[in-house]
């Protein structure tokens, strides 16, 4: 019984760890992409010279780009840490530890299916 705790509480570990870490790639990739788009946007309409009505579009084609990137690297890698909606599951996580240590990898997995 003890085994499977500490088991248990090792991949729930592993799982915060791995959101963790995606969260954190995450905003080196929406802070890199919203300066480089706000400089590229900026560029484009001060050279352009555009009318009201182009610069409201490139505007909201800014806007749409940063909530997308916004929501894919940063807001998906929240939703797994606070275990909101979908997350990884403890047989998920075995998979992924197995991929980096083949050796483990078996062990783990069976180790989960016998426990339930």
């Amino acid at each position: 019984m003890v085994e499977k705790s500490i088991l248990v509480e090792r991949l729930e570990d592993f799982i915060s760890k791995y959101y963790k870490n995606l969260l954190l790639k995450g905003v080196i990739y929406f802070v890199s992409i919203f300066l480089f788009a706000l400089i590229i946007f900026s560029s484009i309409e001060y050279f352009g010279r555009f009318n009201t009505f182009t610069r409201s579009v490139l505007f909201w084609i800014f806007i749409l780009l940063n909530v997308i990137v916004f929501y894919r690297w940063v807001a998906v890698p929240l939703r797994g840490l606070y275990r909101l909606g979908n997350s990884l599951s403890h047989m998920q996580a075995a998979r992924i530890i197995g991929q980096h240590f083949s050796s483990v990898e078996d062990r783990l997995i069976n180790l989960l299916q016998l426990q339930e």
